[in-house]
This record gives structure tokens, sequence and C-alpha cells, in this order.
């Protein structure tokens, strides 16, 4: 195909006719998503509270944890660290 063909293709503007039908289904189906109830939403009022007492949780765990290693002296490479029980294993 060289680019004679393909102009020659190209210049020709062709009606592009939907089938037969096609329409008919498009408005059907436009009516039953129109009919259609709306979505169910989200219990923000039931979620809320349970992630509120999570995030308190985290937050209380986070600060004991300070205030044990910051108690002890223990940095935050001897904390990560195995006792010394465990070290030959």
């Amino acid at each position: 195909m060289n680019h004679d063909d393909l102009d020659h293709l190209l210049s020709h503007e062709t009606e592009i006719v939907p089938s037969s039908g096609f329409t008919a289904s498009v408005i059907n189906a436009v009516r039953k998503q129109a009919q259609a109830p709306p979505p169910i939403p989200f219990p923000w009022k039931r979620a809320l509270p349970g992630m509120a007492a999570a995030v308190l949780s985290l937050a209380w765990i986070v600060f004991a944890c300070v205030a044990v290693f910051s108690s002890k002296g223990v940095g935050a490479t001897e904390a990560l660290s195995l006792p010394s029980t465990l070290q030959p294993l």
C-alpha cells in the first residue's frame, strides 16, 4: 500500500449509521439507570467512633513505648537488638 492508495481511502467520507435497535437499547439503559435507587451511603456515624478509638489506642501505645524507653535510658539501637540470651542462636 502506497501513499496514493491511503489518500484515496481516507478522502472518501462514509456516513456512520448505528445498527438497528441501538438507539432504543441506549434509551432503555438510560431509563433503567435513572429509575435505579441511589447507592447506600457509607455509615460514617458508626465508623467514626471505632476509628477514633483506634487512633487513640495507637497514640497511647506510642506514648507508652516512648515513656518506657526514655525512663530506662535505652537507645533505639539497643531497644531493637536481641537480648543477650538469644544472640548465640
